[in-house]
């Protein structure tokens, strides 16, 4: 006679514990295992600096107006003109000014000869009044009429003289040697000078030395002094690096939805005419700068392994202070810090000793070890060794751990499945 196996309820829940304990030794042994991530240490430059934007402008600016109204007659200077003071760049037309100056002219020529009269009927009249013959009254009004005709004669020339000016304000010329970066102005143009001179032409003196007006936060503008060192690039020489100077921090602020910014003006060198006025530069200032010296990139001071063979250099650390704490011994207090592991926080700028750090030294076939040092400035990718005995140039630290999934086994259960009979006895 044939017979089932039937399971109970008790027996089921321990082949089905006994399958899952299967099915993880399984997982565990066709899982992933810790392939580390390693970057040589380098030696090289670490930059602290600060980011801003600015606007490049030339250093000194020279707007050309006009004094007088009328209408463009000649231009002699265009854009990108390189021109030398005193040299004519435009003209105004000159029929109605001439005009005023040969009114002005006229106009004297009649009051000096009104005037010359007067002073002719003074010097006859004078020696009769002295005798008596003429009374004060008399004498009173001829010498008024001199005066009036000679005050007359003042203004009238005053108004040949400003006829004259006028004329000449019509010839425009450069007031300094420079380019011309700016004209405002055609052939036939009107230009009204009434209430204000009008903008003909914006000249730069030297476009070999250029200005950046950069906007600073308040938070950043502690550690920018003159004379900084600055670098910076523009959007159409990405790769190109150019350097300058802090020349002045200007004292007053500018606030904007209540963030509050400095005006930082830097000065640079064009001589190959590269820069242009208006271009927007990126700026960094040098806050601190390190100049050959071993490196180790941020990511190998937050690494923290797990695992034995991270466990185990900590374990010898730990049993050596054990130890010598049991013998009676008094540490110093900075060895017994650089046996401990120190945190993983953020590396900050430099300091008079810097900070300590730790990274993992990697080397085929050996545990991995611990190296503790200490560091100097960052520039938020590279962090500065100053001191580590077991830091060299080109020694692999690790940065972080990738993992490799290997195949995986496919599990298979212990328990009877519904419908299937069970062993036969």
């Amino acid at each position: 006679m044939k017979k089932k196996w039937i399971v109970g309820p008790a027996a089921a829940v321990l082949l089905g514990a006994a399958a899952f304990g299967v099915a993880l030794l399984r997982q565990r042994s066709a899982g992933v295992e810790p392939e580390y991530t390693t970057v040589p240490v380098e030696r090289g430059e670490i930059v602290n600096s600060i980011t801003s934007t600015g606007t490049l402008e030339p250093v000194s600016i020279v707007e050309v107006g006009t004094q007088v109204s009328g209408i463009i007659d000649k231009l002699y200077a265009d854009f990108n003109d390189v021109v030398e003071k005193g040299q004519l760049i435009a003209e105004l037309d000159r029929t109605v000014l001439s005009g005023a100056l040969d009114e002005a002219i006229a106009n004297r020529n009649r009051v000096k000869a009104l005037f010359d009269l007067a002073q002719a009927e003074l010097k006859r009249n004078e020696p009769l009044f002295k005798k008596g013959f003429l009374s004060e009254q008399e004498f009173t009004k001829l010498r008024t009429d001199y005066i009036t005709q000679e005050a007359m004669l003042h203004s009238a020339e005053a108004s040949v003289v400003k006829a004259r000016t006028n004329l000449h304000y019509a010839t425009i010329t450069s007031p300094i040697n420079g380019t011309v970066i700016q004209r405002n102005i055609e052939v036939g143009q009107t230009v009204a000078a009434s209430f204000s001179a009008p903008t003909l032409f914006v000249i730069a003196e030297d476009l070999r030395r250029m200005q950046i007006l950069a906007s600073v936060d308040e938070a950043d503008i502690g550690v920018i002094r003159q004379g900084q060192e600055v670098r910076f690039t523009v959007q159409a020489f990405p790769e190109k690096k150019f350097s300058g100077l802090v020349e002045q921090v200007r004292l007053q602020p500018t606030v904007s939805q209540n963030v509050v910014t400095y005006t930082v003006v830097i000065t640079t060198r064009n001589s190959d005419g590269t820069l242009l006025p208006g271009m927007t530069a990126t700026v960094d200032f040098i806050v601190e700068k390190a100049v050959d010296v071993l490196m180790v990139p941020n990511a190998a001071l937050r690494f923290n392994p797990s695992g034995d063979s991270a466990r185990r250099p900590l374990m010898r650390v730990a049993k050596r202070e054990r130890d010598f704490r049991k013998s009676g011994g008094e540490m110093q207090r900075d060895s017994l810090k650089a046996m401990r592991r120190p945190r993983f926080e953020k590396q900050a700028a430099d300091t008079a000793r810097g900070k300590r750090g730790v990274v993992w030294i990697w080397v085929s076939g050996i545990p991995l070890r611990a190296a503790y040092i200490r560091t100097g400035i960052t520039d938020g990718k590279m962090t500065e060794v100053r001191s580590g005995a077991a830091i060299a140039e080109s020694t692999l630290v690790i940065t972080g751990i990738k993992t490799t999934p290997k195949k995986k086994i496919k599990s298979v259960s212990l328990l009877p499945q519904p419908g299937r009979p069970g062993r036969r006895r």
